[in-house]
């Protein structure tokens, strides 16, 4: 037989009152005031605790309200509600403390922990939790609440923690404009390669990229430089890359020549300086073949001793070296 602990206390009886059933306990306190071996029904369910097998009312189970929260950064706090739900019998207790996620304690919220006490029939209690504005633009943040060692018989239920997500106030930051430092470049043949300088101004938020390859102009790849391309990264508040031209010498004569570099398809929030490509001149670095001729300053107009005359060797010289020129240009064209 159970017995509870409050019918082993020794009955207080007062002489005044009937005590019908003899049972030491005065019948307007005895739940079964004809009954002697029973007085008490703690739980309300007709059945005396002696022989109540579950004689207690439930204590129930304790769970935060919501899976999750949101808040504005620039909120004072979040007050998170703790419920108690399927029973409310006795007093009990759960501790309860803040973790990081992607906020942090003491920069972005204020770090919390402690003991939550729900009195007898009580049900319902809050945690508040202080949040710490700042002006810097970090993207929304989160941070959990969670709920452990429950004492007093109670449960942890199903909801035992919570994420509290942080709503980000500050405006995003400018990600930048993507531009060659200069207007244009120039190098000499004989250089082994030219290195361009590709800038991010006007802001560098985030991890951009841009791509970018060169393309012909008068100078062709693979006889006067190096075929390149690529994909340029910046990463948050990188404000400067470079992108590096192989240059290709050799013995002919060509005169100055110049290909482009062109930027595209940029990435992450930042925009193109327009125009997006910008013109490599490649200084001839061999001499004209017009400085070679010589002439006999003392031959005559008029062809005697069959010498030609200056004038028309110059002529002569330039014009074969121009026609040249544009055929093998019009040669690499057709195999391009």
């Amino acid at each position: 037989m159970m017995v509870s602990m409050m019918e082993r206390k020794t009955p207080y009886t007062n002489p005044l009152l009937a005590d019908t059933d003899v049972d030491g306990y005065n019948d307007n306190i005895d739940a079964f005031p004809l009954n002697s071996a029973e007085w008490l029904d703690s739980d309300g369910d007709g059945i005396g605790d002696n022989f109540d097998p579950t004689p207690y009312p439930p204590v129930g189970e304790i769970s935060i309200e919501l899976t999750s929260y949101a808040v504005f950064e620039n909120g004072n706090s979040v007050m998170l509600a703790v419920k108690r739900a399927n029973g409310s019998y006795g007093e009990v207790s759960v501790d309860f403390a803040s973790a990081d996620d992607i906020a942090t304690a003491s920069v972005d919220y204020q770090p919390v922990s402690g003991t939550l006490t729900f009195m007898d029939s009580e049900i319902s209690q809050t945690i508040e939790v202080p949040l710490l504005d700042d002006a810097t633009y970090e993207g929304d943040e989160a941070f959990t609440v969670a709920l452990s060692n429950v004492q007093g018989g109670v449960i942890l239920g199903t909801v035992s923690s919570t994420q509290v997500s942080i709503t980000e106030d500050d405006p995003v930051p400018l990600s930048g404009v993507i531009q060659f430092s200069g207007a244009s470049y120039s190098t000499a043949e004989n250089s082994a390669s030219i290195v361009l300088t590709v800038m991010r101004v006007n802001g560098s938020f985030g991890d951009v990229t841009v791509d970018y390859n060169t393309a012909d102009n008068t100078a062709v790849a693979g006889e006067d430089y190096q075929l390149v391309s690529g994909t340029l990264t910046f990463i948050d508040g990188e404000i400067s890359q470079t992108i590096e031209v192989p240059l290709l010498d050799d013995a002919t004569y060509e005169g100055d020549e110049a290909f482009t570099v062109v930027l595209s398809n940029v990435q992450g929030g930042a925009t193109l300086v327009l125009p997006e490509g910008i013109s490599i001149t490649i200084s001839e670095n061999e001499s004209s073949p017009l400085n070679n001729i010589t002439t006999d300053t003392n031959a005559s107009s008029s062809g005697g001793g069959g010498a030609f005359h200056p004038l028309y060797l110059l002529f002569m010289m330039t014009y074969f070296t121009f026609f040249s020129n544009c055929l093998r240009k019009q040669k690499r064209l057709k195999i391009r």
